[in-house]
């Protein structure tokens, strides 16, 4: 025999010899998504006298693995041995629920250029869930529960409408908000508060628009000022005011206050913003 044929030969056997021995314990797993509450059959087509493990421990024999009312403890990754102890399947069991329709919420901090919306699902399905929307909402970088609009119309009577469907292995289910672009206008917080203390009982407060509003000469704003001491619970309100500065007067010798400032459209459109940041002031002792 030649000393080519005797290569093929041997090469013929070790691709055999590699077959035969490898290892089956590199079986893939494969992915089974089941609904919390459920009852699952999982076979294994290995025999009759098959053993079946759970994250590595004994669990039951036969070919077939039943499970009673599946719960969340159940998750883990199932494996089927035959006599010998090779592995003939292995399943990662992931129990969770189909999505409920998501809760949609908008809001448009950026007036009248651009509105975000964002959405939660109750409760967590625990499952690999993605979302289709079906108006043109473009995904804000590193959420997958928000979205950016642009381009919508002002002044109409014809609302908005945007419909999210969640799905995943189990169902789907969609949720939806329709809105007017005016009614959901709702600022960011003002930001850059100062507080200058001008006598012993005054202080002038100062603050800058929300950066995210793009136009305060055409879409001004008007600020809410509220106040409260360390040791007291209700707050003072003062304003609205158009000019983003205010004094206050008749404060005490000898406490510690928080300001704060809220935003709004001049013309009541939308909702408030949230409150800024406080910042403290401290009157001195007289």
């Amino acid at each position: 025999m030649s000393k080519q044929c005797y290569g093929i030969f041997f090469g013929i056997l070790l691709t055999i010899a590699g077959v035969f021995g490898q290892d089956t314990s590199a079986q893939p797993v494969r992915d089974l998504y089941v609904a919390v509450g459920s009852e699952v059959n999982i076979p294994c087509f290995g025999g009759e006298e098959l053993e079946w493990r759970v994250n590595r421990s004994a669990l039951t024999t036969g070919p077939v693995l039943h499970l009673r009312n599946v719960s969340l403890e159940d998750t883990g990754v199932y494996t089927c041995h035959g006599l010998n102890g090779d592995i003939s399947d292995q399943i990662s069991l992931h129990p969770g629920y189909a999505p409920s329709p998501p809760v949609v919420h908008c809001w448009a901090p950026s007036y009248p250029q651009k509105a975000f919306c964002s959405w939660v699902q109750k409760p967590d399905t625990l499952l690999p869930t993605q979302y289709l929307k079906t108006y043109p909402c473009i995904s804000v970088m590193g959420s997958d529960s928000l979205c950016e609009m642009s381009k919508l119309q002002l002044f109409t009577l014809q609302p908005h409408i945007l419909n999210i469907t969640a799905i995943n292995a189990l169902g789907t289910a969609t949720g939806f908000m329709q809105f007017i672009l005016e009614d959901i206008v709702k600022p960011d917080p003002p930001v850059n508060l100062t507080i200058t203390a001008s006598s012993a009982k005054r202080a002038t407060v100062e603050w800058t628009p929300p950066p995210s509003w793009p136009d305060t000469v055409h879409f001004p704003l008007k600020y809410t000022v509220r106040y409260y001491w360390d040791q007291q619970q209700t707050d003072h309100t003062l304003g609205p005011y158009e000019l983003p500065r205010i004094t206050i007067t008749g404060l005490r010798s000898g406490r510690t206050y928080k300001i704060q400032v809220s935003a709004e459209d001049l013309l009541d459109q939308g909702s408030r913003s949230e409150w800024s940041d406080p910042v403290s002031l401290a009157v001195p002792s007289s």
